[in-house]
């Protein structure tokens, strides 16, 4: 049996994050199992139940940005907004999403990556914005202070990271990268001194 490198990356990321999901929803059915038992406050249940809410956000997006996503599955498109809005709010960035009623899930985790590229740039917040029409996606980033990472933006668009030392804080662009490649879509970049757009 031969399984590509590539889909078995991603069935390993997709079981790693359907094994952490589960927990996770036991962990929130405790806290509200707990609250109908009576007056349930303080900072120390605060902080598990802002925690639960922000270690379930994280699982989702990257279950879907680093899952394997299937042949012919679609995601309802509010929900793939709102796992993005909760993603991004772990790291103080306001996001926006005008998207189809269903999208394909091949779409979705290219999108995502997307995000998690601008998110990257925007890592001292700041608002990303994303839409979609017959041409295309875009994913604008706006903030008053960006982080300078161009040679990762200058790699995801010539498709070549071999000068680069990649790491687990930035596999996201070599990913994006392979994603767009196989779907035979190129990667357009504009910048100014308050937003960035990248466009495929």
């Amino acid at each position: 049996m031969s399984i590509d490198a590539e889909k078995l990356c991603a069935l390993v990321s997709s079981r790693i994050c359907h094994d952490v999901i589960n927990p996770l929803g036991a962990i929130g059915n405790g806290l509200e199992l707990l609250s109908l038992g009576g007056d349930l406050s303080g900072p120390e249940i605060d902080l598990i139940d802002a925690s639960h809410k922000n270690a379930e956000a994280r699982v989702k997006f990257l279950r879907h940005a680093f899952g394997e996503t299937g042949i012919g599955a679609t995601i309802n498109g509010q929900d793939v907004e709102k796992t993005a809005q909760n993603y991004c709010a772990t790291s103080n960035i306001k996001a926006r999403l005008k998207l189809a009623n269903s999208l394909p899930r091949p779409e979705v985790k290219r999108t995502y990556l997307a995000i998690m590229c601008m998110m990257q740039t925007l890592s001292f917040g700041g608002d990303i914005h994303v839409s979609q029409s017959n041409s295309g996606w875009k994913i604008v980033g706006n903030a008053e202070r960006r982080r300078n990472i161009k040679d990762l933006w200058t790699a995801l668009l010539i498709n070549d990271f071999s000068t680069l030392e990649i790491e687990a804080s930035n596999i996201q662009f070599v990913l994006l990268s392979l994603e767009l490649s196989k779907a035979h879509k190129i990667p357009m970049l504009q910048e100014n001194e308050t937003s960035i757009t990248v466009e495929f």
